[in-house]
């Protein structure tokens, strides 16, 4: 009778059966945490976008729909709060820049200043002091006010960092116009908090104010431009020639 004899016994068949099994079931545990890691990579990311999309809907959102003049030489500013959330500290910062479109012939000290808009009705007279001001989500079209009244002084005058009353606008320009300014460019920046604390800033406003000795806010307002028009034109100054010099003096002759 013939044997057939196997070149491999039940037990190295098993061993190797085993062996294999295992090298398959590592391979599918590696895939299977690669899954999982991937599926919690994507819970993470919708967990964040979600997480940003609740703070975007408590965010406050401010446009500025009209910048002009009003009473006392003050600007007269709407805002919008378009966004989901209340703006808190609402200030404005106005900055004087005075190497437009020359430096002035004197040495002049300017810094920026910030001010608390206040909404119309709030009371009367110049609106230099002013309480916090909050506007509300969804709001359009809130009038407020806001002082005109820059810090600018010549060295000459300056008296050190506790020297930090600012002037009328029109004493500011009538300080400038001595100095051989013409021109005064003007940045306003509105700065606000959500509810959280966190802050915004956004520059909304650059503008070329012309000077003739001591302007009034309403003068200057009225012949200058925004700066990107006035570079857009490559023109000297938008319409300065009209304007009349020492327009405080005639205000004050209608008074």
């Amino acid at each position: 009778m013939i044997e057939i004899s196997s070149p491999y016994n039940l037990p190295e068949i098993a061993q190797v059966l085993g062996a294999v099994g295992s090298i398959i079931l590592s391979a599918l545990l590696v895939l299977l945490y690669d899954k999982q890691a991937s599926i919690q990579n994507t819970q993470r990311k919708l967990m964040e976008n979600q997480n940003e999309l609740q703070q975007l809907q408590h965010k406050p959102l401010l446009e500025i729909d009209h910048i002009g003049t009003g009473e006392h030489d003050d600007f007269c500013i709407i805002l919008s709060n378009v966004g989901k959330g209340a703006a808190r500290n609402v200030e404005i910062e106005l900055e004087p820049v005075l190497d437009w479109k020359s430096a002035p012939e004197e040495d002049i000290y300017t810094r920026p200043t910030r001010w608390v808009p206040r909404k119309e009705g709030a009371g009367s007279g110049p609106a230099v002091r002013s309480p916090n001001c909050y506007i509300k989500p969804e709001t359009s079209e809130e009038v407020f006010s806001l002082t005109s009244a820059l810090y600018i002084r010549s060295r000459r005058e300056y008296q050190g960092d506790h020297d930090d009353v600012p002037a009328a606008f029109v004493h500011a320009t009538g300080q400038l116009a001595e100095a051989g300014k013409e021109w005064l460019r003007l940045k306003m920046t509105i700065h606000y908090e959500d509810i959280d604390e966190e802050p915004y800033s956004q520059e909304f406003a650059d503008l070329a104010l012309p000077i003739k000795g001591r302007t009034l806010l309403e003068a200057s307002m009225e012949y200058g431009t925004q700066i990107e028009a006035v570079d857009s034109q490559r023109m000297d100054g938008p319409h300065r020639d009209r304007l009349e010099e020492n327009t405080d003096e005639r205000h004050r002759e209608f008074l």
